[in-house]
């Protein structure tokens, strides 16, 4: 599920829940596609809009996380699921806290997980697609009281260890405005 912002040209957040049923043997697709469910006169991001950018078209909802099948993992490669995010952070820290998240899944625990970004810094293509200053994710374990959370810079200074990055639920829901 997402909420999508026609004005930053990509999602406010999106939530999904993972568990060991979602990983599977399906190979990562790489077929990021322009998401024609959008409403008409919305303009369409197309994955070249990201082209000599320097950022990465950056996955809000992972796709290692959904392998159980062709059309789930291609799903995670919808223009609407990335965002402008330093190579740094989404190749490093953002893939650690996905990584963590997966084996969480695989050791039969249940996630409700919701992802998204805060604060502009710039913009990147003639379509004025926002690049966010933050990214953050909420991440909800069956049978455990506190929620994991983190709020990380979005840029080429990150440093390793999304643990460095954890805040409370409080911080992200004053920041983003959203009640999880």
């Amino acid at each position: 599920t997402l909420s999508y912002n026609e004005s930053l040209h990509h999602a406010n957040w999106v939530g999904w829940t993972l568990n060991k049923s979602h990983i599977g043997k399906i190979e990562r697709q790489n077929d990021f596609s322009v998401d024609k469910t959008l409403p008409k006169g919305f303009i369409l991001i197309t994955p070249k809009d990201y082209s000599r950018s320097g950022y990465d078209r950056g996955h809000l909802c992972n796709s290692q996380a959904w392998t159980d099948s062709l059309e789930d993992n291609q799903e995670t490669f919808l223009m609407t699921n990335m965002i402008p995010q330093s190579p740094k952070c989404n190749r490093g820290t953002w893939k650690e806290l996905e990584d963590y998240c997966q084996k969480l899944a695989l050791s039969e625990k249940i996630l409700t997980i919701y992802a998204g970004s805060y604060q502009n810094k710039g913009y990147i293509s003639s379509k004025n697609i926002d690049v966010p200053k933050f990214c953050w994710k909420v991440i909800f374990i069956k049978d455990v009281k506190e929620p994991i959370c983190v709020i990380m810079p979005n840029s080429e200074d990150i440093k390793t260890g999304w643990i460095n990055y954890k805040v409370d639920l409080d911080y992200i829901e004053n920041i983003t405005k959203y009640k999880f």
